[in-house]
């Protein structure tokens, strides 16, 4: 039976986390749901959510997060159907998605956000770890450490010093490490 509840996936950059997300999408989408798969439009990397795995799945680019009322209201409007899930990659990103997201459980969404939970400095990552608050299912993976080859790497290390919170790239710019390797803040490419 469908439920409105919060399902989190967290983790570093090389984790699983849109694979993760893509695997429960697939699974919703074979049972009937209807599925509304969203991205940040900051993430310029692909107009797909992709997996390392080479999955992908189309997916809405919004670049604030409440457009995102508008696009459920058109796509039910257009499909003749009611959207019942409404899945984020790379959550982080956006602001007010506490807010929203608790507004769209209110509405009786189930939600499905994949993010990640610290940000290159091994802070908390924007609202992220607010939505453990709402959530009752989370998963937190961790990765490979890339200098130590530790299997529980909990950080996204930025590969060069400093720079803004967001600034978007893939294993050019972060590479997953564990606690003992991580360094906050970032560090140039030689070390």
């Amino acid at each position: 039976m469908f439920k409105n509840n919060l399902e989190l996936i967290v983790g570093p950059v090389c984790s699983g986390k849109s694979a993760e997300l893509i695997r429960r999408v697939d699974r919703y989408t074979i049972a009937g749901y209807q599925v509304l798969l969203v991205k940040p439009k900051v993430d310029t990397r692909s107009e797909f959510i992709k997996s390392r795995n080479g999955t992908k799945l189309k997916c809405v680019s919004l670049d604030k997060i409440d457009k995102i009322y508008d696009i459920t209201i058109n796509m039910s409007l257009e499909d003749n159907k009611k959207i019942d899930i409404i899945a984020f990659d790379e959550a982080q990103f956006f602001d007010n998605l506490y807010i929203t997201i608790k507004d769209l459980l209110d509405k009786e969404f189930k939600v499905i956000v994949s993010a990640l939970d610290t940000d290159f400095r091994g802070e908390p990552f924007g609202d992220v770890p607010k939505l453990l608050t709402l959530s009752d299912h989370v998963l937190k993976l961790t990765s490979i450490c890339t200098k130590c080859k530790n299997d529980n790497a909990i950080f996204s290390q930025k590969l060069k010093k400093g720079g803004d919170q967001i600034e978007i790239g893939d294993t050019e710019l972060y590479l997953p490490r564990c606690i003992n390797c991580f360094v906050p803040g970032g560090i140039s490419e030689q070390e």
